[in-house]
């Protein structure tokens, strides 16, 4: 199950990681807040199929203990009305080249507030883990090839980051509901809000070209990347959810640069960071495969 956890965690960032470079492309067809309720609502609908698909739960919902319902209302308000608010309306005024390097935020708080504020503990090899993939995301973050604008979208687009790294500690404590379930009522909440926000600043109704792709937005990066998220929490702890995570920048560098010039040309430093990433997420492998050999009884080959 850990080694399962981490391969949906990175491939949660890698869909995560899309938001970026294709919200900035539909921005050009959708108002902020428009292209928020399309995206939450695609999210919502995959939340729905999920629901629906799901097999019946093993233990009755009586006899599940019942934790973490202001911890979810907190999260719904954070991660399915302010951050997608604030990234969508900060994206009109900031490239999606630095965006992308914004997406770094999000990582970095999420195993600062897991640790810091929220206390969660980890072994060795998960530390070991996480801090490369750490130092990998700050080069990356540092790397200097991206001019910073002097406006105020920047500062809303890394507050939107700030915002879902405390959603993600907070939906860690939430055991009273399952994820695909959080996910349909955080996408269709979010949407519903967002909706009356387009209604109230007078935004024109979405195309339909434009609508499809924003379902399609919401529902890949949005919809599937958190349900695969939020399923790992309780096996991976959300600091080291959190830091798989943060790879998410890698991959919307790599949409972002291809959608806006059509090449990818990094820097040495962000080669560097890439590498580092690509070691803890490598090195989080090794202890997963550790981990899940030790409580199958059976000896680790690997010492991390």
């Amino acid at each position: 199950m850990h080694l399962k956890g981490l391969c949906h965690a990175l491939l949660s960032a890698m869909l995560f990681g899309t938001v970026t470079g294709l919200s900035k492309l539909l921005l050009g067809s959708l108002g902020p807040a428009t292209l928020g309720a399309v995206t939450y609502l695609g999210a919502g609908m995959v939340g729905l199929l999920a629901v629906a698909l799901a097999p019946a739960p093993s233990v009755p919902p009586a006899a599940r203990k019942e934790q973490g319902g202001a911890c979810f209302g907190a999260a719904l308000v954070l991660g399915a009305v302010v951050a997608p608010l604030l990234l969508m309306t900060g994206l009109q005024s900031t490239s999606a080249s630095l965006a992308s390097i914004l997406t770094n935020l999000e990582g970095i708080a999420t195993v600062g507030l897991a640790w810091l504020f929220f206390r969660e503990k980890s072994d060795r090899g998960s530390v070991i883990c996480i801090l490369a993939i750490l130092a990998g995301v700050a080069c990356f973050t540092f790397s200097g090839n991206v001019p910073l604008s002097g406006n105020i979208g920047p500062v809303l687009v890394a507050l939107a980051y700030l915002c879902w790294a405390l959603d993600i500690n907070l939906m860690r404590r939430v055991t009273n509901i399952t994820m695909p379930r959080a996910v349909m009522i955080r996408g269709f909440a979010g949407a519903f809000v967002m909706m009356a926000v387009a209604w109230l600043w007078r935004e024109p109704a979405p195309g339909n070209m434009a609508l499809a792709a924003g379902l399609l937005t919401g529902a890949v990066g949005f919809g599937v990347s958190f349900i695969l998220i939020l399923n790992v929490l309780p096996t991976l702890g959300a600091a080291k959810a959190g830091a798989i995570f943060a790879s998410a920048p890698i991959f919307s560098y790599l949409c972002s640069s291809l959608l806006e010039s059509g090449t990818v040309s990094p820097s040495s430093a962000q080669l560097v960071a890439i590498v580092l990433i690509v070691c803890g997420i490598v090195l989080a492998g090794i202890n997963a495969f550790r981990a899940e050999r030790l409580e199958q009884g059976l000896p680790a080959p690997v010492q991390v």
